[in-house]
Formats: C-alpha cells, structure tokens, sequence
C-alpha cells in the first residue's frame, strides 16, 4: 500500500503589480471538510467589492464556517454582508447543508434553524438560484412534507422561501408539491433592493448573469452552462441540447440514474479569456468495465463529454485555445465518476481544485482522477499558448491508508498536488467502518496529535490584458502551515 506524501511548493513568488490596478474577480474555495462552498468576489479599480456569489455551503455541521467566511470577505454594504445570489448546485446536503444549518429548540419556524438561508441580523442575499422542483428524485431527497417534520429538502424550500429562483428550463410535472416564485421586488425580506436592481426573471441555458464589469469595460459574466441533464450547445434548438432525452432517460421515471448529481447546474465564470468552470458532482464516467472504486459510476449518465464538446464552440478566443479553461473546481470531489479523459484535454485548464475532506467515506478523491491529471501532456504540443504544467490543490489530505500516490505528481512535471492538513497518525484513529462501496469511514479520536490549518484556496485575477494573458494568482497555506502563492498566466505563449 502506498503511503502518500506531500509534494510541497517550497519556492515563493512575489507578484509584481503595478500601482493602477488591483484583482478584479477573487473566487475563494471555503475548505468546509467533505462538502463543497465557493465565494466569487467582484471588485471595482480600487478594490471595493461590488458583488458576492455563494455557490453551495457545505454540510449543515459547516453553517458556521461558511457564514463567518462569508461576512469576512463578501460584499459589505452599510455594515451588512450582501450576497447577490445564493447559488445551490443540487440537492445533497454536503452542498446545501450549510444553508439550512442546525435545527434549535426554538419554535417550528425560519429562526429555528442556524443556517445561512435562516433570519441573520448581518447577512443578506438577494436571490437562491437552484435547478426547481427536486425531480427526479429519490427515497432520500424527497419533495414531499412527512408529517411531523420536513426532510432536509423541505427545510431548504421552506428558508429559500419567495427568493428562490430555477434557472435553466425547470420540468413541470404534475406531481411537483412546490413551486418556484421570482423575489417580489417591491419587499425588503432579506436585502432591500435598490430601484434601479435589475433582476433576472428568467435564466436561461446558456445565459448569464451580469456582474459589472472591470475598469476598462470587460464584461464579468457567470454562465449557466448545464441544468437537469441539459447543456448549453449552439446549433441545437435554443441552444440546447438535452443530454438525458438524446441517451433515452425518461425524467419521469430514470430508474438508475436518479443520483441528484446527474440533475445538477454547471457555471463558467467569463472574464475576458479567463474561465472558471464550476459543476458541483456533474458526472462524466460510467464506464462498465470499471472495477473497485469506480464500480459505482454506472449511477451517472457522461454530461461532460458533451459539454466539452459545446465549449469548443463557444469559446474561440484566444483562437488558439478553442475551449481553453484557465481553472476549475474538479467536480464531485475528485470522484472518479467525474474529470473524464475527454473532458479534461478538452478544458487544458492551468489550475484545478479539489474541495474533499480529511473524512473519506466515499472514497473522494480517487486515485483514477490523479492519473487522468497526469495523462494529458499538453507540453510541447501545437498550439504552444496553455500553460505548460497544471495544477492542482487539495483543501485538505485524507489518511494515509487512502492508497493514493500523491507524489508521483511530483516526479512528473505536470502537476502539484497540496493539501493543507497534515498526514493521521493511526493513533489519531478511534475506530473504522467499512462502507458498502469498499471504502472505510475512520472516526478521530476526540483528542488527536492533528494540527489542522486553513484550506481555503483563493485565486485572484488581473484585468491587465485579460484577453491575452488572463494572469491569476493562487494563495494557499501550505503543509508546513506557511502561506504561499503561485502566479499563473494561462495563455502565455511558450517562449
């Protein structure tokens, strides 16, 4: 059995930045443990932030954290943390968790539970945009109300309340229990609205939201590229091609492939040539003669063949980098189920992130995701403006017995993997279940020899020739507890 090792980035690089501008697009991936949370921040020349985006918050045992994150670094308006949108990638509580939070003793009403979505006296959003009405669904994420409480679902509907918003092109079954109603614009439930607030009432594939733009005029934008199991593909009708109903998946009843995962929405973050991509547990591989860990990957239907195929399309520029991605949070935690081969010399991107957790119950990440990482060798190949090496941050290490090779990323010259939570001790080990997916799910003792430190990632993006260059820089603690950052041109030709 392998036992991993940390390959450190030992070397420090100061940026350079002239005094005319600063970061004008920051997106933070929140180390909330097994789970997902990410903050994009937009700000204006002199470094004021104009617009906050949450997309997903964790599991409901991470309220906490990500909300004192959230009035840390969001928007700040007249002493009050604004978010404009409260984005939630699909319904599984290691992403929307942290929204609904803890339930207290108080009264069965919004203020009996601790999450972001309940009454906060210093913490506003405007909009919740999800997917709609959970179908298809499953016994465990059920729409219905069971008497005498709410599944988790119905608590997150229940918070959301009249804020929330489904992008995409929701299904209208007659069996929906709930609906979905645009924000009354005239009400200061949550966020008073400014008048001249322009408020999307539809969000369609393919459509974006605004989120200004930088001092020289460039757009920033934030595309909805997937929702339930359709993309975003020029050519088709609207612009979209139904992924499910061209494999044959009746919505109505999908029989195995009702994992909420297949169902959920997909973002890329446009800012000149820089692209962020964002997929919650899209998945990608479901190959059958799959074995051992990613034997359960027949669940899920390949979306991300298809997208890769579409954003070939519809981004050209550079013309060189035909759906070239500067970063991406690798989707579903490094599950082998997502991040296929095609996809990922399809997107080239010079950065990717992994948000998993020191629990790894469902054997995230995966040591078939690093190997795919490392297949695509884009060094040397035509045309020569990707980056030459690509990278890659853990938020957090798992344990040693995880049986993955974290250093051969180190011996090859392709990517960097860091985690910022140092190896477990087996003394630091109270007791370990099988799962009945193979893997172990290890509990800490109370007391461990474990030191954590922060690993939250954070990648900050310069409007200085954002269309050629698109120059971000990664910030990160590394293993050693020290804070590092690696400056990343993503379209540099080679020279």
């Amino acid at each position: 059995m392998k036992v991993p090792r940390l390959f450190i980035i030992t070397a420090t690089l100061v940026l350079q930045v002239g005094t005319s501008w600063c970061q004008t697009v920051s997106i933070h991936q929140i180390d909330v443990g097994t789970g997902d949370a990410a903050l994009i921040n937009v700000s204006d020349g002199t470094g004021l932030i104009t617009h906050s985006v949450l997309i997903d918050a964790g599991q409901t045992s991470k309220d906490d954290v990500v909300k004192d994150y959230v009035r840390a670094n969001a928007r700040n308006v007249d002493g009050y943390s604004v978010l404009d949108y409260v984005i939630t990638s699909h319904y599984h509580v290691d992403h929307y968790g942290g929204l609904i939070g803890r339930k207290t003793p108080r009264s069965p009403c919004k203020n009996s539970y601790t999450g972001l979505l309940a009454d906060s006296n210093d913490i506003r959003y405007f909009a919740v945009l999800d997917k709609g009405a959970n179908a298809p669904q499953n016994s465990t994420h059920s729409t219905s109300i069971t008497p005498p409480k709410l599944t988790k679902y119905g608590i997150y509907s229940m918070l959301a309340g009249a804020r929330r918003l489904a992008v995409g092109i929701p299904e209208k079954h007659p069996h929906f229990t709930d609906s979905v109603i645009p924000p009354n614009l005239n009400s200061d439930y949550r966020f008073p609205l400014p008048s001249n607030y322009l408020y999307p009432v539809e969000i369609g594939i393919g459509d974006f939201i605004s989120l200004g733009s930088d001092e020289n005029g460039v757009p920033i934008r934030l595309r909805l590229i997937a929702s339930n199991g359709r993309i975003y593909f020029p050519g088709y009708d609207d612009n979209t091609l139904d992924v499910a109903a061209e494999l044959g998946i009746d919505r109505k009843n999908p029989k195995s492939k009702n994992n909420p995962n297949n169902w959920g929405i997909a973002w890329i973050l446009e800012y000149g040539a820089f692209r962020f991509y964002t997929a919650g547990d899209i998945g990608g591989y479901n190959k059958k003669p799959l074995l051992g860990t990613c034997k359960h990957c027949r669940e899920y239907f390949d979306l991300e063949t298809p997208i890769s195929t579409a954003l070939k399309m519809v981004y050209q520029n550079p013309i060189e980098s035909p759906g070239h991605v500067c970063t991406q949070k690798i989707s579903h935690h490094g599950s082998c189920c997502s991040t296929n081969p095609f996809f990922w010399e399809a997107l080239k991107p010079s950065f990717a992130v992994i948000s998993a957790g020191p629990v790894a119950s469902f054997g995230h990440p995966t040591q078939e995701v690093f190997d795919r990482l490392n297949s695509v060798h884009w060094d040397g190949e035509p045309p020569l403006t990707h980056s030459q090496t690509s990278m890659c941050l853990l938020t957090q290490l798992n344990f040693q017995n995880r049986n993955i090779d974290l250093e051969q990323s180190g011996t090859s010259g392709l990517s960097k993997y860091v985690a910022t939570l140092k190896e477990v001790k087996l003394s630091d080990i109270d007791s370990i279940y099988p799962m009945a997916n193979g893997f172990n799910l290890y509990k800490m003792k109370r007391k461990s020899s474990l030191k954590k430190t922060p690993g939250n990632v954070r990648i900050d993006v310069y409007p200085e020739e954002i269309d050629k260059i698109s120059r971000y820089v990664v910030r990160f603690m590394g293993y050693d507890g020290k804070d590092y950052h690696k400056i990343i041109e993503c379209h540099r030709e080679k020279e």
